[in-house]
């Protein structure tokens, strides 16, 4: 297995042609083995291709799979992205005439029965970008071009190019993998929903961790054979368009999983469409206790656990050298997120003898921080903050306020919504001190590491619950899979900490996943912090 502090060891790219008796066309490649479907030439220490080397069988999820021997234990190692520093070695880049780039090149047997070949708004495969639309990278517009046109030998090497030249873009790495998936023959078609629109931060998380584990599971063979593509899907963080986002991937029988929505409010209104059609969807990040459904899992704990777990925090807090006996609660009551946190925080805490001296509808239109803060001064010791993602602009507004506002300064705690760079970014010297519940922390976990060296910066926890969510539903998958048969071994998945992002994965009968949520906290100087700001997040207690 690769030492994480090691630096990779295939960053520049190399060019095989096949062999002698097996020729294809010329393909550049950036990772050890070929990626020319079939072809077992093997990177040598001069760059070019050699004999294959050794494979062995590694065991997981119940079925045998092949991995290179050079170090990638299956789902436990993130193939790290190729070097951004230039080489001598890359091919000049192609001309942005699409016509004059892009040849021919052979089909898969057997195409997934939906199309997303005519450009949508909403889905793609690889035909139209939908994350990165103002972010300018001539590879990946030109591999979308050959992708369009069923050229999936040249989508793989622009996409190839395109992953080299922005490493940070998860879209591309989803898009390389299809492009392989389709010039492989016969994918396994699979959809993840998220919300680009309003919340293109927490789409771009979502997607990290999707395209990390379809990465390595396609990068060791898949299952019969057979690799994973994943249709993206925009559902705009709003709920009526999540709706119809589920009813489009719901009528195509071959898709066999969801990994999405995001927010609760749009994965309740989207469920059921999913479950008319007996399509399975596993999210992330929706931790809302009124989302229930037989084919409805989840890879996060639910706002009931981390409800509890941060009112026994607070309750047991000293702040201004007093326990914390009373605390306001602000959140939106037409939030299925926001509303199920707020019963569960308050009533764990006044079960331990506190009081929530006040429940305020921060969607109020006429809502003011400042007066509310003022308000309750001397009434209460600190204060609760639940907004959906919606209102994140309105926490940041009594973020502010706690410090502008005379008075003693509230002790602040939080759902996992507020646990983002923007928080810290934008509420400076005032978030400091700011207590959430989260599902995850990047505490050196193997998964945290890679992650962190592939997509060139720190990663948070819904990068982590959304690659144990395809984890999980890869896992799931065998050689011939239905829906029925991925909702049969989703039930029994028990995968261990060492195959996942630092939690081992096993769910209840209702589809929920036994964790326990971490206490964090911003403090000023911790050492992964956001660029240009003094503070970051620390754990404080698992």
């Amino acid at each position: 297995m690769t030492n994480s502090s090691e630096e990779p060891q295939a960053l520049q790219p190399w060019i095989c042609q096949g062999t002698r008796s097996s020729p294809h066309e010329p393909i550049e490649n950036w990772g050890d083995k070929c990626m020319y479907p079939g072809c077992s030439q093997v990177r040598n220490s001069n760059g070019s291709s050699s004999p294959p080397i050794n494979k062995e069988k590694i065991l997981i999820g119940g079925g045998v799979v092949a991995a290179l021997a050079l170090g990638a234990v299956l789902l436990n190692v993130v193939r790290p992205s190729p070097s951004p520093s230039p080489s001598p070695s890359v091919s000049p880049s192609p001309s942005p005439s699409v016509s004059a780039s892009i040849s021919p090149s052979p089909s898969p047997s057997v195409l997934p029965n939906f199309s997303t070949n005519q450009p949508s708004s909403d889905l793609s495969s690889g035909e139209e970008v939908l994350l990165g639309r103002g972010i300018s990278n001539k590879f990946r517009d030109i591999g979308v071009e050959a992708f369009r046109k069923g050229n999936y030998g040249d989508a793989i090497k622009f996409f190839n190019k395109a992953v080299y030249n922005d490493g940070k873009d998860p879209e591309v790495q989803i898009f390389l993998n299809n492009a392989k998936a389709r010039l492989n023959g016969n994918p396994i078609l699979l959809a993840t929903a998220v919300p680009i629109d309003n919340r293109e931060g927490a789409a771009r998380e979502m997607l990290r961790g999707v395209a990390d584990a379809q990465t390595q599971f396609n990068d060791v063979g898949g299952v019969g054979n057979r690799l994973v593509e994943i249709i993206i899907a925009n559902d705009g963080n709003d709920g009526q368009k999540a709706a119809t986002i589920a009813q489009k991937l719901a009528s195509n029988q071959n898709i066999l999983g969801v990994i999405g929505h995001n927010s609760s409010g749009t994965t309740k209104k989207a469920l059921p469409e999913y479950e008319k059609a007996d399509l399975i969807v596993i999210s992330p990040t929706s931790t809302s206790t009124s989302i229930f459904s037989p084919v409805f899992f989840r890879t996060t704990p639910s706002d009931a656990i981390a409800g509890k777990k941060l009112a026994s925090h607070t309750y047991n807090s000293k702040w201004n050298n007093q326990f914390i006996d009373s605390v306001a609660i602000f959140y939106n009551p037409s939030s299925p997120y926001s509303q199920s946190l707020q019963q569960a925080f308050a009533t764990n805490f006044e079960q331990l003898g506190g009081k929530v001296v006040a429940s305020i509808d921060m969607s109020d239109p006429n809502f003011n921080p400042q007066r509310q803060i003022s308000e309750i001064r001397g009434k209460a010791e600190a204060i609760a903050l639940f907004p959906n993602t919606n209102l994140i602009s309105v926490a940041m507004g009594i973020i502010k306020a706690n410090t502008e506002v005379a008075g003693n300064k509230f002790l602040m705690v939080g759902g996992d919504a507020l646990y983002t760079g923007d928080t810290i970014l934008n509420g400076g010297v005032a978030a400091n001190n700011l207590v959430l519940a989260v599902p995850w922390f990047s505490g050196g976990q193997n998964y945290a590491i890679q992650a962190q060296k592939r997509w060139k910066g720190t990663v948070n926890w819904r990068t982590a619950t959304s690659f144990d969510a395809t984890l999980a539903l890869v896992n799931a998958l065998s050689t011939n899979p239905t829906r029925k048969s991925v909702i049969q071994n989703l039930r029994s998945t028990n995968l261990p900490s060492s195959q996942t992002s630092g939690n081992p994965i096993k769910f209840t009968i209702q589809g929920e996943v036994k964790l326990e949520p971490v206490i964090v906290r911003i403090a000023k100087g911790v050492p992964k912090r956001p660029g240009g700001s003094d503070y970051g997040f620390e754990l404080i207690s698992k």
